[in-house]
Formats: C-alpha cells, sequence, structure tokens
C-alpha cells in the first residue's frame, strides 16, 4: 500500500494561510498524510 502525502514549509506564512493550505488538502481525497515542519521561524541567517 502506497501512501500519498504532502508537506508544508511553514517559515514565514501567517496562521490564515497555514489553515488554508491544511483545509484544502483536508478536502480532497489524494493525500493520506500530511507534514509540518516544527520551525515557524527560519532557522538560518
Amino acid at each position: 500500500m502506497t501512501l500519498i502525502g504532502f508537506k508544508v514549509a511553514n517559515e514565514r506564512i501567517g496562521w490564515d494561510l497555514l489553515r488554508d493550505i491544511w483545509r484544502s488538502a483536508d478536502a480532497t481525497d489524494a493525500f493520506d498524510v500530511g507534514w509540518n515542519y516544527d520551525h515557524l521561524y527560519p532557522i538560518y541567517g
């Protein structure tokens, strides 16, 4: 069984956009899993 997922790079985006991305992905049957990067601020300079 192959699972199809998506990953959101949430650095430098607002909460509203992050929420909308996840809601859009959840509204489709295209994805089985979703991943979220755990840094809200960039780890680079």
